[in-house]
C-alpha cells in the first residue's frame, strides 16, 4: 500500500483556487479505489500526495474519512489544515492526537539546543567507545564483554554518557593500554555532584583556572592542575 501524505492548499481565489478544490475532492473521493503500490508498479516506498483543504465545519470531516480510509500499515498520515475557518471539531480532532507535553520557555529551548551542540562535538572530536570496545581496547578477553567498564564507571575510574540510549565512553580519558588515566578518578571525586553528561562537558570547557585551557588538554602533562580546577570548581558551588 502506497504511503500518504496530505497538504492544505493556501488561500487563494478565482479559477485557479476552483481547481485545486476540484482536483482535492476527486482526490478525496478516489482514495479507496486506487490500487496498492504493487498494483500499480509502483516502488513500495512511493509516496501518493493528497491534497484537500479545511475551511468550514463540513469540509473539516475530510480528515476523519482521510484517517478512516488509510489502511493500518500506513506509518505515516500527515494532516494541515488552514487555521482559518476551521471548525471547533477539528480543533478539538487535532489536541486529541497531540501527546501531552510540558511546554518549555524560549530560555530552555536555547540552552537544550546549545546543549545538544555542545555535546555533539565532544563525540564528533573525541569519539567514544561502547563498554564491548573498552574491553577489547584494554586486552580484556572476560566472557561478559561489558564488565570491565562496567566496573570501572561503578568504581568512579571512569566517566560515561548516554547517548540515544547506548552507554558511550569518551576516548579522551583512556591511556595508550586503553585504561582510564588515574588523574580521571581524582577529578571524578570532586565532580560527583554532576550529572554524566555535565562530568563529560565539564572536561571539554576552558576554565581560568586553567589558564584558560580545557582540562581535556592538559590531562597528561598538568594532571595535578587538572584536579585542583576540579576541586576549585566544586568550592565555589558549596
Amino acid at each position: 500500500m502506497a504511503k500518504k501524505t496530505v497538504q492544505a492548499l493556501s488561500q487563494g481565489n478565482g479559477r485557479g483556487r476552483q481547481r485545486r478544490l476540484g482536483e482535492a475532492r476527486e482526490a478525496m473521493g478516489n482514495l479507496e479505489s486506487r490500487p496498492a503500490a504493487g498494483e500499480a508498479g509502483l516502488a513500495p516506498d512511493f509516496v501518493e500526495p493528497i491534497v484537500f483543504e479545511v475551511t468550514s465545519a463540513h469540509d473539516a470531516k475530510a480528515p476523519v474519512r482521510l484517517l478512516q480510509a488509510a489502511s493500518a500499515d500506513e506509518p505515516v498520515v500527515v494532516l494541515i489544515a488552514r487555521g482559518r475557518g476551521a471548525s471547533p471539531g477539528w480543533e478539538n480532532l487535532i489536541e486529541q492526537m497531540m501527546p501531552s507535553v510540558d511546554v518549555p520557555t524560549p530560555v530552555e529551548v536555547l540552552q537544550a539546543r546549545r546543549n545538544a551542540e555542545t555535546r555533539s562535538r565532544l563525540l564528533a572530536e573525541f569519539g567514544a567507545l561502547t563498554a564491548a570496545e573498552v574491553a577489547e581496547a584494554a586486552g580484556s578477553r572476560a566472557k561478559n564483554a561489558s564488565a570491565m567498564a562496567s566496573r570501572w564507571l561503578s568504581d568512579g575510574e571512569a566517566i560515561a554518557v548516554t547517548h540515544h540510549g547506548t552507554r558511550y565512553f569518551p576516548a579522551f580519558q583512556f591511556d595508550e593500554a586503553g585504561r582510564p588515566r588515574p588523574v580521571i578518578r581524582e577529578v571524578l571525586r570532586h565532580l560527583g555532584y554532576l550529572g554524566e553528561w555535565q562530568q563529560a562537558i565539564w572536561f571539554v570547557t576552558r576554565t581560568l583556572l586553567l589558564g584558560d585551557a580545557r582540562p581535556v588538554d592538559v590531562l597528561r602533562d598538568r594532571p595535578l592542575d587538572v584536579v585542583a580546577a576540579a576541586e576549585a570548581s566544586a568550592t565555589v558551588l558549596d
